[in-house]
């Protein structure tokens, strides 16, 4: 996998590019501190971890500019090889020494090129053993600024990175901070919520003679529900009265989150295939309100408010079955518009149980005639 220079230490970058800058040079050494101002070489050696401290901190003060040398060692001292260059011996001056300004410390990193006597430079046009004095300045000229170019680019590009890098844990932290603060809210919340449920099912345990336990789970669930008071009450009745039938003979009544799988997320939407059209938007709605108008006359009345005096009163009479074929044919929708207007039809909502057991505000009252 290809690694942009800047996830390298800049010297480790050029000696990896080198053998691409020089085909057919095999021999390329280094001496470079790193971040925690350890120093490194590609020399082994059997020196104690001190010793060979020092030496390597001697090349690094003592080492400038770029410069032949007839070997490179860096645990021989610097001072003779470096200081008193003679190019007396042309043939023996076969290793270029070049040095970097370190990005960790003040001194210098070293990298030394050895190239073989029988190499041809095409920069050259000549074998390595056959060139000038001046030709190797050129030679070494060109390298220099080659890798001295790689050098900052390398740079360059971990201080871009280490930016990004920089942004990226501080990004982090944001988000991290605000999960804990997310946490933090829907602690507190659901505390509230859970004195909210505890205020709702004293009155029904009172009634019932039941304990009633709200498991944790169902408690962060209406946490993060975006419910109002009215709906927690109400889908919480509900759920009281499953339980309570579930089990008649338990002492307690457990309420988990399977209860708001079965009965809330149940409820949550309502499928495109039960949304009435707006033909069948007028029919139901219009049947719904000759129910609630021929109810109001029965109230009118003062006779008993049933399923059948309601049938009784319509413009045109009809049986008790009738409207519960009716309201069968047409529960989705029935059920979909109570729902939708929880102000209208009153009087059957409470007094035709085929509706009464599809509106959501019903679940009160059939607690109340189980219990």
């Amino acid at each position: 996998m290809i690694r942009l220079a800047g996830t390298y230490h800049p010297i480790n970058y050029l000696l990896s590019r080198l053998p691409d800058f020089l085909p057919g040079v095999t021999t390329f050494h280094a001496i470079w501190a790193d971040a925690n101002n350890q120093f490194h070489t590609t020399f082994s050696n059997q020196l104690d971890p001190e010793k060979q401290r020092i030496f390597l901190q001697k090349w690094r003060q003592k080492s400038t500019g770029t410069f032949w040398l007839d070997h490179f060692y860096p645990f021989d001292t610097p001072d003779k090889s470096v200081d008193q260059l003679s190019f007396d011996d042309e043939t023996n001056l076969n290793t270029l020494v070049l040095t970097f300004p370190s990005v960790y410390d003040t001194y210098q990193d070293v990298i030394a090129i050895e190239f073989p006597q029988n190499i041809f430079l095409r920069s050259i046009n000549a074998a390595f053993d056959g060139i000038s004095t001046q030709e190797k300045k050129v030679l070494q000229n060109l390298l220099s600024s080659i890798l001295h170019a790689e050098y900052e680019r390398a740079i360059e590009e971990q201080s871009i990175l280490s930016g990004i890098s920089g942004q990226h844990s501080e990004q982090n932290k944001r988000i991290n901070d605000y999960k804990d603060r997310l946490e933090t809210s829907e602690q507190l919340y659901s505390s509230a919520i859970r004195s909210i449920l505890k205020e709702f099912i004293e009155p029904m345990e009172h009634e019932m003679q039941r304990s009633i336990i709200i498991h944790d789970e169902l408690v962060h669930y209406f946490a993060k529900q975006q419910l109002s008071i009215d709906q927690i009450k109400s889908y919480l009745e509900k759920m009281v009265t499953v339980a309570y039938h579930v089990n008649l003979e338990s002492e307690k009544i457990d309420l988990t989150l399977a209860f708001a799988d079965a009965l809330i997320k149940g409820q949550s939407t309502i499928p495109e295939n039960s949304k009435p059209t707006v033909r069948e938007k007028d029919k139901v709605i219009a049947l719904l309100d000759r129910y609630e108008t021929a109810a109001k006359r029965v109230e009118r009345r003062s006779d008993s408010l049933n399923a059948k005096n309601i049938a009784k009163s319509l413009d045109t009479p009809v049986t008790p079955p009738a409207i519960t074929d009716a309201v069968k044919k047409n529960q989705s929708k029935i059920a979909y518009y109570l729902k939708q207007f929880p102000d209208r039809w009153v009087l059957v909502r409470q007094h035709i149980r085929p509706i009464e057991r599809l509106d959501d505000g019903s679940q009160k009252n059939f607690l109340r005639h189980s219990s």
